[in-house]
């Protein structure tokens, strides 16, 4: 579906329900009718063959009948060619006759001829007189023959129904051999008629073929004798496959059966060839309605679907330039308005953590120049001046250059344009603040850092442990001039836990309580503390801060918790 790739959706749906309806609508209007008449077709051939069969059976069954019906006439046959004055052998003659007639399939005319071609005895009531030159040629062809049933086929006369159209003759033998006469079968077309009624249908020809071609019986009474003939002519050229060729009307279907006999059936097409054309122009003038209302129906559609997703794409263009209060009107229930809350959802969405980004960028902003300002406070500053002037004026010691050394490292660490540092670099800030502490703390206290190499590329905020040491320093050592500093971290899954221990006199609890509450409150005397709860928690989240533990004779120690992520060098 390249084709469709420039074109909007809407005519994309357009064009995609119209073939989707078009395409099978066309191809059931122009396969209708040929399958169908191929169904009938297949159907009709089927019924041919199995009612060509059973015809075919009927007749050989006929032939049975004529041997048996023959045989059990010879006795009777000869006898009363020998002796035809007895009134009780002519009587039990005609008895037999009647008998084996019954015994057929269908009606047939039975007839003793001697061998002068006279007829001697029939079943026949209309015969006035004997006809003598009738079977004049029949009985030469039996002179010699073996004694068996043969099957002759009468020249066409058009006499009518009641004309002979298949003889079965036998010759007749005395005791001693000779032939003495014949016993002829004879069968009308209204016999044959009457035989073969209920083996073919409406619209197909049945007729019985002899071993020399020529037509014995047709079950349509319209087709002459020549028009049976061309039609045996006709079947023979096709060869019988039974199929219909091209824009043939007929298909032949052709069963042998026994003594070179066989069943020729003419079957017609079930539907005519004009009938087809009418079907497929009823067939195109529906595609064509169908076609009209498939128009309707896809531009109905393609508007529907097009026009709620053409206001979503507005809506998607108004929140690129900005407008995060945009909302598109939900005007269904279905998936498309489904789609259109969620948009409008996502944008209140969007907006809401607009606004919630700005005010925390406001918040780690005012947070982090508190914490600036309190990182360095007047009193620190003013003692670590004051230390410095008076070692410069008593000592005249390299000290001075010492301290004057580390206080500008940590300052410059606090005015540096980084948000993160690495763990390593935070404490050498330490150390330059702790080397500072000493010299204003001359009674001394110890300060270490036990922390693993494998730790020293973290990422932390910078300044992050100064308001921990300084409150350690304030809290747990100034106090009586020495004591213990230590600074230990581990990695704990994937967060990163730093703790400051002290061994001073502790924190009172309802500092503890405060620094370890979920969401602590701004405090007097702690702004330091606040202010880095609150950048790591605007860093981090909610799930990281400080944790306080402290007691009586115990120290304090305040233990930080962010996620562990290193400097890639």
């Amino acid at each position: 579906m390249k084709v469709f790739r420039f074109v909007q959706l809407k005519y994309q749906i357009f064009f995609s329900c119209v073939l989707v309806a078009v395409l099978p609508l066309l191809l059931t209007s122009f396969f209708q009718v040929r399958i169908f008449d191929l169904s009938l077709k297949r159907q009709a051939l089927a019924a041919g063959n199995v009612q060509s069969r059973e015809a075919v059976e009927l007749f050989d069954g006929l032939l049975s009948d004529c041997v048996l019906a023959c045989q059990s006439l010879d006795q009777s046959a000869a006898t009363i060619l020998i002796d035809s004055k007895n009134d009780d052998t002519i009587q039990e003659l005609y008895m037999s006759l009647y008998t084996a007639a019954s015994s057929l399939r269908t009606d047939a005319v039975f007839s003793i001829y001697d061998v002068g071609g006279m007829l001697r005895f029939t079943t026949d009531s209309q015969v006035a007189a004997p006809a003598l030159s009738r079977f004049d040629g029949l009985l030469k062809s039996l002179i010699g023959t073996e004694r068996k049933v043969y099957y002759y086929t009468p020249p066409y006369s058009g006499d009518g129904e009641n004309e002979s159209r298949f003889q079965a003759a036998y010759p007749i033998e005395n005791a001693g051999g000779m032939r003495t006469g014949i016993l002829v079968l004879d069968f009308s077309e209204e016999s044959l008629e009457n035989l073969f009624r209920g083996f073919y249908g409406t619209g197909s020809a049945l007729i019985l073929r002899d071993a020399q071609g020529n037509p014995v019986y047709s079950s349509n009474r319209n087709l002459s004798y020549e028009e049976q003939k061309e039609l045996l002519l006709a079947a023979q050229e096709e060869g019988g496959r039974g199929e219909f060729a091209g824009n043939s009307e007929y298909a032949y279907l052709q069963t042998d059966g026994a003594e070179g006999y066989s069943i020729v059936r003419r079957i017609s097409t079930p539907i005519s060839l004009s009938s087809a054309s009418q079907m497929r122009e009823l067939s195109l003038v529906m595609s064509l309605l169908c076609l009209v209302l498939c128009l309707f129906i896809a531009m109905a559609l393609s508007r529907r679907i097009s026009r709620p997703i053409k206001r979503l794409l507005d809506g998607m263009r108004q929140v690129r330039k900005g407008d995060l209060e945009v909302q598109v009107p939900v005007e269904s229930q279905d998936e498309l308005g489904e789609l259109t809350g969620a948009f409008n959802r996502m944008a209140t969405d969007l907006k809401r953590y607009v606004d919630e980004r700005v005010e925390q960028q406001k918040a780690l902003s005012a947070a982090r120049l508190k914490l600036y300002q309190t990182q360095l406070n007047p009193h620190f500053l003013y003692n670590t001046l004051d230390t410095i002037k008076w070692s410069a004026k008593i000592h005249q010691l390299p000290e001075v250059a010492v301290m004057a050394e580390n206080l500008a490292g940590i300052l410059r660490q606090a005015l540096s344009s980084r948000e993160f540092v690495t763990l390593k670099e935070e404490l050498e800030t330490i150390d330059s603040y702790m080397a500072i502490q000493k010299a204003r703390l001359p009674e001394g206290f110890q300060y270490e850092a036990e922390v693993p190499d494998s730790l020293m590329s973290a990422l932390v905020p910078k300044m992050l442990l100064q308001p921990l040491v300084e409150n350690a320093v304030l809290h747990g050592v100034e106090h009586d001039g020495n004591g213990y500093i230590c600074i230990f971290a581990a990695q704990e899954g994937t967060d990163l836990k730093i703790s400051v221990f002290d061994d001073g006199r502790g924190m009172p609890p309802e500092v503890v309580r405060w620094i370890n509450s979920p969401s602590p409150e701004k405090r007097d005397g702690h702004l330091g503390l606040y202010n880095l709860i609150s950048i790591l928690k605007i860093h981090y989240g909610e799930g990281y801060g400080l944790k306080a533990r402290s007691g009586d004779g115990e120290g304090t120690t305040i233990t930080i918790t962010l996620p562990m992520e290193e400097k890639h060098v």
